[in-house]
């Protein structure tokens, strides 16, 4: 009786012992798994968090800070800076508002808008009489040419002379010198009334200049040279 306890009594470490390591590897398998679980739940947060790797990584970029028209030239309170994530920043984005300011929109905008360098062009004459990139004293004019054609070779920023024929010699007369080309419309052809209904073209002058090359148009044939 004493040796079968004795007996039993040895048989149990040695039992415990072997199932121990089943044991020992159960738990440590669900350690690993709830450690898993845990570090994709912390990587998934991280990845939509503010804060993330694309904004410590965000680019200044230039935005409208309001509705701006066509034809304007910006002001230092038409523009502000805005950091994006990469994948937001336009090809050609403009990244300091000294090189917004000063210069024309040649497409109107939202506010909040990136501009790029193919939305702005020089203000030529108009821009430079003005340090500050004031607009008081400039006018964005509609022009349709005599001869359509020469609209395709106008793009935003291109420098023109707008002339016209003088009904008192052969020579042409210059109505204004130095005008900054804003945008080509392209013509509709809904509204088109003849084969010389060509694309408007919208130029920047100064204002006294803008209302002589206005009435100009309305009476006689106008065109452009480019300079």
């Amino acid at each position: 009786m004493i040796g079968t306890s004795w007996s039993s009594l040895l048989r149990r470490p040695r039992d415990w012992l072997r199932r121990r390591p089943v044991a020992l590897s159960r738990h440590g398998a669900t350690a690993r798994k709830a450690l898993a679980a845990a570090l994709l739940v912390t990587a998934v947060l991280l990845a939509f968090a503010p804060g993330g790797s694309d904004t410590a990584r965000a680019s200044p970029v230039v935005i409208t800070a309001h509705d701006v028209a066509t034809g304007t030239t910006l002001r230092a309170t038409d523009v502000t800076l805005a950091r994006l994530p990469p994948t937001a920043v336009p090809t050609g984005a403009l990244s300091t508002t000294d090189a917004a300011v000063g210069a024309m929109l040649a497409g109107s905008a939202r506010a909040g808008e990136p501009l790029t360098d193919a939305r702005i062009v020089d203000g030529g004459a108009s821009s430079r009489a003005s340090p500050h990139g004031a607009d008081d004293d400039t006018a964005t004019v509609p022009i349709r040419l005599s001869d359509p054609a020469i609209s395709g070779l106008l793009l935003p920023g291109t420098r023109v002379d707008v002339v016209t024929a003088d009904d008192t010699s052969d020579e042409g007369r210059v109505l204004a010198s130095d005008a900054t080309v804003v945008t080509v419309t392209a013509p509709d052809d809904t509204t088109r009334t003849s084969e010389s209904d060509g694309p408007l073209v919208l130029i920047a002058l100064p204002a006294d200049t803008a209302t002589r090359v206005a009435a100009a148009s309305l009476r006689q044939a106008v065109t452009v040279t480019l300079r």
